[in-house]
């Protein structure tokens, strides 16, 4: 037996430099990812992650106020996905009666409003 018998060859180094680091590819990134907002794609979390949503009230333009049940207008509700940016405006569009929108986050007793523009 000789000593080059004993060495690796070129290919089966680069073949295990290689799968080294995608591994550490594979762990690194999601292990980044968490020190971010979550949920973020490349992450562990999987968006298991649940953004609640504040509750919605339409008040029309004969002063009463009418519940707003969000999965009726979102339908299936993607966690990774920020709708009350966009879902106030959308329910001034949908209700041409409304004359504001009302909405309350879980977590806070004030209650937040946008004036529907006509």
């Amino acid at each position: 037996m000789t000593a080059n018998d004993t060495k690796p060859a070129f290919g089966n180094r680069a073949v295990a430099v290689f799968v080294v680091l995608f591994l550490a590819v594979q762990i690194l990134v999601p292990i980044v990812q968490l020190t971010r907002p979550l949920p973020t794609h490349f992450g562990w979390q999987m968006f298991s992650v649940d953004r609640p949503l504040p509750r919605y009230w339409v008040v029309l333009d004969d002063g009463t106020e009418r519940d707003i049940d969000v999965y009726e207008h979102i339908g299936v509700r993607r966690l990774d996905a920020d709708y009350h940016r966009a879902f106030p405006e959308y329910l001034c569009r949908t209700y041409p009666a409304a004359v504001a929108v009302r909405w309350q986050w879980p977590d806070r007793d004030e209650m937040e409003e946008l004036r529907c523009s006509r």
